[in-house]
């Protein structure tokens, strides 16, 4: 770029802080043992690659990441100015200090962002701006008073970087002094704003509401204010677009609940695609601010599990039941579920996973809900796939493998084949064809015929009318006789007079008429009963119909890629399968395997119309594409690719001689790769197609085949098919009545071969596999959902009708536990005074008893030494002492 003047250019800048670098390294000991001082030797040594496991170890001991004592020049800045855009992660999770990402060096007097800018660093540039909030964009230089915006020309490679990945919308962000302005005069300034809005209103043809504890309320009409302590949700009108702040808690942004509120809040959750069809961000808007508020709000941990664990229960418990309530309607072999509810849960899920990736640091806190996140959505995609499945499994026969337009292959002859009735209805067609010739034939006689005789009346007439000129007569009967002389050979007489000529054309045009009923017949459009059979268009109207659900629920395009990708896998392997396990062997066949082919090319058209790529995130490097999603739960430095953290979810693997960013891929066919998702849709289609493909073409040519090298050749063609489907298919096959049979040495040649891979090898294709789910990343959906044409309408907010259930049903159930603890609490004070009276009562009769029995006693007492009775002898002899009873020696 250019300067001004009294501005020095990038290059003295930068070798500026070089020197600085090498002056301080070189005033140092090799064993100095100072950490700062080996991460600047590591960060600044261009012949060493990223040591993360000694960078991390190192930057454990520095007490201060922002000291610039030493060298002037913190360790931020000296990763953007050797570009080390790898360990701004580390200095950011790994410090012991926090990281100053508006700290200006003593060199330059620059910010990390100023070098981004300056040095143009993409790579450094795309890792600061994941912690834009912290950044001050409009902070300037120490000595040329210059912003980082005012070091980038515009139109520059550097510019048009910045703006194809949405950077310039940071331009517009204010500074961080407006922003500390505005929080401080917050509280003071309330009316102020609230008179600012209120112009804004009258302007956009609006009127502002209060409501009674002066919170607003955006509507068109007036209407009745509800207190808000119930829930944080305010009444919205949709005219207005208000912006959800997903890095504080605001009061109109969560939803407040009780413990005895989650069963109802759970069953209006469940009532969703009913009350708001096709609205799939309320069920997630509801679920996100619930969990908000349980995480913000009551600081309960394992409320929040109970909430994400309750609602993922209930969204898998709806579709299973649409899905039994489908089965119950529809006889078939596998569930064949509500694509439309299915789809719409899926959607929910959806957003429900981006609003809390913008939740900051929520899965790091809480890795088991993004594990049963995932496999909540993989079950949904299956659940939706199989829907899917058991629609295609039960039209395969009639609309791919039955379905003729050819006729030829509807009147082949096969050797295997009885054929009785095949041959008498040809032997008919035929006899029939050759007696419309032969009367055809004798019509023509008959005309030929007719005109002789015409032609002899005229010459009659002639004859008597001229019976005097001889001359005449004898011309007439010389052209008689050479009439019979011509017609005898076989010629028509060119003298034949004009009537007989149109008579003869008519001949000739019905026999062209005859001839080419057959392919007038194909000029028309087909009958009614013939467009009312299956056919392969009905295989393209359900996946068009899947299509069509995706796109309605605003599923990501990911999301998306991977349901059809599944159902197309599935629809192929089991396609295949049925042409291996024919039992009429009709589709093992050369005819029939034209006219399948024929028949797929309908749905490969229909991909190739309807073709969609997802395009690849552009805000992240291979480096972490490669850890994602780990990265979501656990911190760069602590991620073990070998040992990983979240399972059933796929991650990046680069294929040779391509990054993962790169445009440009080879063919990917693992579909364990994240890559694999981000090819077309036609070219996922000729993936799992092509064993079917490579099937057909054996079935053409198998027969043709005489020799080993032009076997081996075909089979290296055939790259997707075993010898033992080969084998199979051969095996199986059915021949023509002019065809040659398979060569038995190469078939030998594939037994042999199929024996030595794997002797128990199946030759059918597994039909219903299950591939990991792959998760899109955080730039991936905030480029849709937050910088997208209809983001305002991605946002997590409740409409009005669904604020107001949930204010009932928190009200009523709050009423309901008031009057049940008010009549508890009158129960207890009842029984509490029962059992004093009782008390009371008992203490009573106690006393009177008490008093009675003292004078009981005292009449007892005067007549107890009145009567006196001496013991039997018996019990006077066991008790009296005995005369020997010795004394105690002791």
């Amino acid at each position: 770029m250019e300067w001004g003047s009294g501005r020095v250019s990038k290059e003295e800048k930068l070798n500026a802080a070089r020197n600085a670098v090498i002056s301080y390294l070189a005033g140092t000991k090799d064993n100095d043992e100072d950490p700062w001082t080996e991460l600047v030797r590591l960060i600044s040594d261009s012949s060493q690659g990223e040591v993360f496991t000694e960078f991390k170890s190192l930057l454990d001991s520095v007490r201060d990441v922002n000291d610039k004592k030493k060298l002037g020049i913190p360790l931020l800045h000296l990763t953007i100015i050797y570009d080390r855009a790898s360990y701004i992660e580390f200095l950011y999770q790994g410090a012991r200090s926090k990281l100053d990402f508006n700290l200006c060096d003593d060199v330059a007097g620059y910010t990390p962002l100023m070098w981004c800018f300056l040095l143009e660093r993409t790579d450094c540039c795309t890792e600061l701006l994941t912690w834009s909030t912290e950044i001050d964009f409009h902070k300037v230089s120490k000595e040329e008073k210059l912003s980082a915006w005012d070091m980038v020309a515009k139109y520059s490679d550097f510019y048009m970087f910045l703006e194809q990945n949405n950077m310039l919308q940071y331009q517009d962000i204010p500074t961080f002094q407006e922003k500390l302005t505005t929080e401080n005069d917050n509280s003071s300034s309330a009316l102020d704003q609230n008179a600012l809005r209120n112009i804004d209103l009258h302007v956009a043809g609006l009127s502002l509401a209060s409501t009674q504890n002066n919170e607003d309320i955006f509507a068109s009409n007036a209407t009745e204010s509800r207190n808000d302590y119930l829930f944080g949700t305010e009444q919205i009108d949709s005219g207005i677009n208000e912006q959800f702040d997903f890095t504080k808690l605001l009061p109109n942004q969560y939803v407040e609940f009780e413990d005895y509120d989650i069963k109802q809040l759970l069953d209006l959750l469940e009532s969703l695609p009913k009350k708001e069809p096709h609205m799939t961000t309320y069920a997630a808007a509801l679920i996100f601010q619930m969990v908000r508020f349980a995480e913000h709000k009551k600081k309960q941990p394992q409320l929040v599990h109970t909430i994400m664990s309750l609602s993922l229960a209930r969204i898998l418990a709806a579709i299973t039941t649409e899905t039994d309530m489908t089965q119950e309607s529809a006889d078939t072999a596998f569930s064949s579920g509500d694509i439309v509810s299915q789809s719409y849960w899926l959607g929910v899920l959806t957003f429900l996973y981006y609003y809390l990736t913008r939740e900051e640091g929520f899965f790091k806190k809480y890795p088991e809900i993004l594990q049963e996140l995932i496999n909540t959505i993989h079950s949904v995609i299956i659940e939706l796939t199989l829907s899917i499945y058991s629609r295609l499994t039960s039209i395969i026969q009639p609309t791919i493998l039955s379905y003729t337009t050819i006729s030829d292959v509807k009147e082949t002859l096969y050797k295997r084949d009885w054929n009785f009735f095949k041959k008498r209805k040809h032997h008919k067609m035929m006899q029939k064809q050759k007696k419309q010739e032969e009367e055809l034939r004798k019509q023509e006689e008959e005309t030929l015929q007719n005109n002789e005789d015409k032609l002899q009346i005229s010459e009659a007439l002639d004859e008597s009318n001229d019976i005097d000129d001889e001359a005449e007569d004898k011309k007439k009967h010389s052209k008689l006789k050479l009439f019979k002389k011509k017609r005898h050979s076989g010629q028509l007489s060119t003298s034949m007079s004009n009537d007989s000529k149109l008579e003869n054309s008519s001949i000739n045009e019905n026999t062209d008429l005859y001839y080419d009923t057959e392919v007038i017949k194909h000029l028309y459009p087909p009958s009614m009963e013939e467009q009312m059979k299956p056919s392969p268009m009905k295989v393209v109207q359900i996946f068009g119909a899947l299509m069509y659900v995706l796109n309605l629920h605003q599923i990501h395009p990911l999301f998306q890629q991977q349901c059809l990708s599944l159902a197309i896998q599935w629809f192929s392997n089991n396609l295949f399968n049925q042409i291996l396990k024919d039992k009429k062997k009709k589709s093992l066949s050369r005819a029939h395997a034209i006219q399948i082919r024929l028949n797929l090319s309908t749905f490969e058209a229909w991909t190739k119309n309807n073709d969609s790529k997802v395009p690849k995130p552009k805000m992240i490097d291979d480096f972490m594409w490669e850890r994602f999603p780990y990265t979501l739960v656990e911190d760069v430095a602590n991620i073990d690719l070998s040992n990983p953290i979240l399972n059933n979810v796929a991650t990046v693997n680069k294929v040779d001689n391509s990054s993962g960013l790169n445009d440009d891929l080879p063919l990917i066919r693992d579909t364990d790769n994240s890559l694999f998702y981000y090819q077309s849709l036609h070219r996922i289609l000729q993936i799992h197609m092509e064993p079917v493909f490579q099937l057909l073409q054996w079935l053409q040519v198998a027969t043709t085949i005489d020799s080993e090298d032009a076997l081996d050749s075909t089979l290296d063609l055939l790259s997707r098919l075993t010898p033992t489907q080969l084998l199979k298919a051969a095996d199986k096959y059915s021949y023509e009545i002019d065809e040659s049979k398979f060569n038995s040495k190469l078939k030998k040649k594939l037994s042999a071969m199929a024996k030595a891979s794997n002797n128990k090898e199946s030759p059918y294709l597994p039909e219903r596999t299950v591939s990991l789910l792959v998760l899109p990343t955080i730039p991936e959906m905030t480029d849709i959902y937050a910088r997208g044409v209809d983001h305002e309408s991605y946002q997590p907010l409740l409409p009005v009708s669904i604020q107001d259930m949930i204010y009932e049903i928190h009200s009523e159930n709050a009423k309901l536990r008031m009057n049940a603890s008010e009549f508890y609490d009158y129960q207890n004070e009842e029984q509490h005074e029962q059992e004093v009276d009782n008390e009371e009562a008992h203490e009573d009769s106690y006393k009177e008893n008490s008093s009675a029995n003292e004078d009981n006693d005292l009449d007892n007492n005067n007549d107890r030494f009145e009567y006196q009775t001496v013991d039997t002898p018996a019990v006077a002899s066991h008790w009296a002492p005995k005369e020997d009873f010795e004394e105690n020696p002791w």
